[in-house]
């Protein structure tokens, strides 16, 4: 059966590229202001790249269970089973969005504990590629160690539905 698989590869596509052009779009214009990082430089586009990856990395976690879902309430034979997979859908993605908004603050937070007495603005406003490509670093290194459990958490905030055969 081809339906289900290329469900799967319309939820992975659509909601991984809005999740990449609404994180990069926010989250470019915090790093401009914050940084005053203009965005043709290296530094700029080095964590631009930290953050796609890190979402990226995300959004592929958090579709399993969706699939599964949208798999099992198919095979329900229910009446409305579309629409309470796009409710869950909805409701799984808006968390994800909001998960990779903390991930990426949570490691601009965590690297300027980290560096201590180091001025992360300053160095990357001055192109410090090496800050940049550290910080793109400890993006995506938390969204690994993060990602499986946080799936987890989401699935327990958003139970699957309950239905009968």
């Amino acid at each position: 059966m081809l339906t289900l698989p290329l469900i799967y590869l319309s939820i992975s596509l659509i909601f991984g590229l809005v999740l990449i052009v609404m994180l990069h779009k926010l989250l470019s214009r915090i790093i401009i202001n914050r940084f005053q990082l203009n965005p043709s430089t290296l530094t700029f586009n080095v964590l631009a790249t930290g953050m796609v990856i890190s979402s990226a990395l995300l959004v592929s976690e958090a579709t399993r269970p969706m699939v599964s879902l949208v798999s099992l309430l198919s095979q329900s034979h229910q009446d409305g089973w579309v629409m309470t997979s796009i409710v869950y859908i909805a409701g799984f993605y808006t968390l994800t969005i909001v998960s990779a908004f903390i991930i990426v603050f949570g490691s601009l937070i965590f690297f300027q504990r980290m560096t201590g007495n180091l001025n992360e603005a300053e160095e990357l406003k001055n192109n410090n590629i090496g800050v940049a490509i550290l910080l793109a670093a400890i993006m995506i290194a938390m969204t690994i160690f993060i990602k499986s459990p946080l799936v987890s958490v989401l699935e327990a905030i958003i139970p699957t539905p309950m239905f009968s055969n």
